[in-house]
């Protein structure tokens, strides 16, 4: 039986969940391949703000699976991926695209494409014990077929899986699909379809450091503005119940190090 101090945090863990998720969900985009006459969901992409230009950011192994198009969060339309991902070099699973502005005219509690100075975090350093969020396009909340493509986003609080050592490049997050609890803020048709078996698709998806933990022990309250983006999702580790994800170190830089450079618009 769960002691009191336990329930109540795992209340607020689920409150930060249903807040950021709401927050961040015009900023995360499903991205697909449409083959000749099937769509596929291949990965979650983010819109990301840089140097006065946006693009999509996402892992390098999603874009090599021909994501072609993608999707925005309430429009019912796909956009055509019209130029090449540029893709980082060595193990490092990042690739990014450049977009058109994107007029965002949602309500004051969401926020649109991330601005890297503002939402990005310049080192992974989390309070012991920290929630972290991530939100992206699981193929089993992805309805996919001859033109036909219905998917909604599906955000996650998880921590640190302390079984393995974080490292100067990965930490590991805690992420048993089977054991999978819907926050009181799930809608019931994402209730419905979820089976809680297929975490793929949530490649490319931003991880945050919700900050909830550190806002605990200042005694302060908690606000989704807290946040930051502090890793990216590359695998799912799925004997091991656990996501891998890539520090902020080495995505910053290298996001930083493209975006003053030419990269094909859409």
């Amino acid at each position: 039986m769960l002691d009191s101090s336990t329930i109540l945090f795992r209340q607020r863990m689920s409150d930060a969940t249903d807040r950021l998720n709401k927050m961040v969900g015009a900023a995360i985009v499903p991205l697909v391949r449409a083959d000749e006459d099937h769509l596929h969901v291949v990965g979650t992409g983010t819109f990301i703000y840089d140097a006065e230009k946006t693009y999509i950011l996402t892992c390098k192994h999603v874009a090599t699976e021909k994501a072609n198009v993608f999707g925005v969060q309430d429009m019912p339309d796909l956009f055509k991926i019209e130029g090449s991902f540029a893709q980082a070099e060595g193990s490092l699973d990042c690739a990014m695209v450049r977009t058109p502005a994107l007029g965002w005219q949602g309500p004051s509690d969401e926020i649109g494409p991330l601005e890297l100075n503002n939402w990005f975090l310049e080192n992974h350093n989390p309070t012991r014990g920290e929630v972290f969020f991530f939100q992206g396009y699981t193929q089993e909340n992805s309805v996919s077929g001859f033109n036909v493509l219905d998917c909604h986003p599906t955000g996650y609080g998880a921590q640190i899986y302390d079984k393995f050592a974080s490292n100067d490049r990965f930490f590991y997050l805690n992420f048993d699909m089977s054991d999978t609890q819907f926050t009181p803020g799930t809608p019931e048709e994402t209730r419905q379809r979820t089976r809680k078996g297929m975490a793929n698709g949530l490649s490319g998806a931003l991880v945050w450091d919700t900050g909830l933990v550190r806002a605990l022990n200042a005694d302060r309250d908690w606000q989704p503005t807290d946040a930051r983006v502090t890793g990216q999702v590359v695998n799912w580790d799925q004997s091991n119940h656990q996501l891998v994800a890539r520090r902020i170190e080495d995505v910053a830089k290298w996001i930083r190090s493209v975006s003053g450079s030419e990269i094909a618009d859409l």
